[in-house]
């Protein structure tokens, strides 16, 4: 349903999760990137450097991680905002 919406929206950035549940977040980069290049953050609590890199080699331009205790912090999207925009190539939102 998201990725519909994102289709039809044109979003400025698409903020995504790779443990989806009906679809893995790495599929859900491909998928974007048949028809957008929209700026897409990976925010995960996965740490497996394998996953972050093919996150990465699929089309996401940055990769956020976090503990179950920054997951949980009322200010993370700030924090991620915040992070984003100090990325050299980052779009400003």
């Amino acid at each position: 349903m998201a990725l519909a919406q994102a289709f039809l929206g044109d979003p400025e950035l698409v903020l995504l999760d790779l443990s989806l549940p009906d679809m893995d977040g790495k599929q859900v980069i491909s998928a974007v990137r048949e028809w957008s290049q929209v700026p897409i953050v990976v925010c995960s609590a996965r740490d497996d450097d394998a996953e972050i890199i093919l996150a990465l080699e699929k089309g996401a331009e940055w990769v956020a991680l976090f503990d179950d205790d920054s997951l949980a912090g009322p200010d993370m999207f700030a924090h991620m905002l915040e992070a984003w925009h100090q990325q050299p190539d980052a779009k400003r939102i």
